[in-house]
Order: C-alpha cells, then sequence, then structure tokens
C-alpha cells in the first residue's frame, strides 16, 4: 500500500486518542459510537459492524498508518440499517503533536489526488473530501466521503460510502462526526 493510503489511516488514529493522551496509545474508547457517524438525509441510523458489500473506501482506500509513522491506531466498521451504506473510523496515535500534523497533511493529500481535487470543507487541521465513482449503466455512483483532522498527537479518518443517483447535501455531513471524534481525543 502506498504513502498516500498510509496517510489516511494515521489521521484517523491520531484523533481517536481520547483518553489516553498520556500514555499516546490508541484503545476502542476513542472510536465513535454508532450515533456520532454523520447524519445523511436527515437521519443517523447507524450501527457498529461491518460494511454491507465493499471496503468502505475503494477509489480512495486508506493508506498504512504505519507507514506514515502511527504507533498504535483502532479502527471500527459501521453499517447503515436500511443497507447499501458503510462507514468507518480510524484513530492513530503519533510520537509527537508535529507527526500527526504532518501525517494528517499527508492524508490531506492523498485524498485531494485520488478525488481529483473533490474537496468539500476545509477544517482548522484537516478537511473532507468526497468522490464519485459511476456504477455500470445504472446512473448511480458510488460516493465515498472522508474526513481526516488532527489533534494533540492523533489523527482521526472518519468516512462513508453509499450508492445512489445523487449525494446531495447543505451542510458537510463529516464535519460534525470529525469534532466528536477530536472531542473525543482530547477529553473534552
Amino acid at each position: 500500500m502506498g504513502k498516500t493510503a498510509g496517510l489516511l489511516l494515521v489521521l484517523t488514529l491520531a484523533l481517536a486518542g481520547c483518553g489516553t493522551a498520556g500514555s499516546g496509545a490508541v484503545d476502542d474508547s476513542m472510536l465513535l459510537p454508532a450515533q456520532d457517524m454523520p447524519v445523511w438525509n436527515g437521519a443517523v441510523d447507524w450501527t457498529v459492524g461491518e460494511p454491507q458489500d465493499a471496503p468502505v473506501l475503494q477509489a480512495c482506500a486508506l493508506p498504512d498508518l504505519a507507514e506514515l509513522g502511527a504507533s498504535s491506531q483502532a479502527s471500527q466498521d459501521y453499517t447503515w440499517e436500511a443497507g447499501g451504506m458503510g462507514g468507518l473510523n480510524v484513530v492513530a496515535a503519533f510520537g509527537s503533536d508535529q507527526a500527526a500534523a504532518e501525517a494528517a497533511q499527508l492524508l490531506g493529500v492523498h485524498f485531494s489526488d485520488c478525488t481529483g481535487g473533490g474537496i468539500i470543507s476545509d477544517l482548522e487541521a484537516g478537511s473532507t473530501w468526497t468522490t464519485c465513482t459511476p456504477v455500470g449503466g445504472t446512473g448511480e455512483c458510488r460516493f465515498e466521503f472522508a474526513g481526516v483532522d488532527a489533534v494533540d498527537r492523533y489523527v482521526t479518518v472518519v468516512a462513508f460510502s453509499l450508492t445512489a443517483q445523487d449525494a446531495n447535501y447543505t451542510e458537510d455531513p463529516l464535519i460534525d462526526s470529525l469534532e466528536a471524534s477530536t472531542a473525543r481525543i482530547s477529553g473534552s
């Protein structure tokens, strides 16, 4: 797996570091509960579990965060109850705040490259992206949304995918989840 894919995973791992900021280790308590995953069409219908049909991120696969310098990481898959959607939260710990920030930047480059610049929002320490891969002859796309943020020595990645004719939203669907993730990591 290339460095770009590793950057995305490292970013998520750093963000999920709540509760263990002193040790720098990541544990499952840093991962988002299902109710903090992105709202879609006014609903939150996620459960913890495996994505239904394929990896959440395919067009923009997560890099190996260890290759980006992560010392520990945790991840959680989510499933949308109505089907057809999968979600992911990854949190990674790095040796320093600077190393986490650099990993988040690398993940940003990775997502920007693989989405063709499909950025949705710029955040203080990260950004969110989306891409659409047409589903052969159906008039639908496989949409992938990914967001990366860094806090202290941690990186967090929140992502989800769905297949639909369109993916209209009035606000970035990832911002609230990234903020919840960074809050869990920083213990606030």
